[in-house]
């Protein structure tokens, strides 16, 4: 591996953690109660909170690179269960909900947006970064499934759909 490479694997490690420990820190330090109304913000940071939390052990029970192997059931067969049945990045997805969640719980908005101007970049890059290397490793089964999965939400653009089947008869 190049020096390069190298350096891009530690920011791409480094990024995040320094990213959510200065998150963690401005939700811990500067709460904002005017951010929203203390009946609004504890329910939604509680739900984000621990669904991002839970969605995270769910990712980490159910991980994705075995379900792409050569050796596995066809993707259809593979990926019907999990939660990258639905996204690629569940575990981004994961990490943002829980990190965004507990900012709300503060009612800190300095949380808030460190959240999501520096550790969601960081988030969106490392996830970049890892799908090209799986398309590298995994090739046209890769591809057909992102083709058919939303990236970090449930949504495929109609632009990335494969086109469907003409239909015989």
């Amino acid at each position: 591996m190049t020096a390069e490479g190298r350096l891009r694997e530690r920011l791409a490690t480094a990024g995040p953690l320094a990213a959510g420990a200065a998150a963690a820190l401005c939700s811990l330090t500067a709460p904002t109660p005017t951010l929203l109304s203390r009946a609004t913000a504890v329910p939604l940071g509680y739900f984000l909170t621990f669904g991002g939390l839970i969605l995270l052990l769910y990712a980490l029970v159910h991980p994705l690179e075995p379900q792409l192997r050569a050796d596995a059931p066809p993707l259809r067969r593979s990926l019907r269960m999990g939660p990258y049945a639905l996204i690629r990045q569940p575990v981004a997805l994961a990490i943002l909900a829980a990190f965004a969640g507990s900012a709300l719980l503060r009612q800190s908005l300095p949380g808030l947006l460190t959240t999501l101007l520096a550790l969601a970049p960081f988030l969106l890059w490392r996830a970049r970064l890892q799908e090209r290397n799986l398309a590298a490793r995994f090739g046209e089964r890769w591809e057909h499934y992102a083709a058919v999965t939303g990236f970090i939400l449930p949504i495929v653009p109609p632009s990335k759909r494969p086109p469907t089947p003409p239909v015989e008869g």
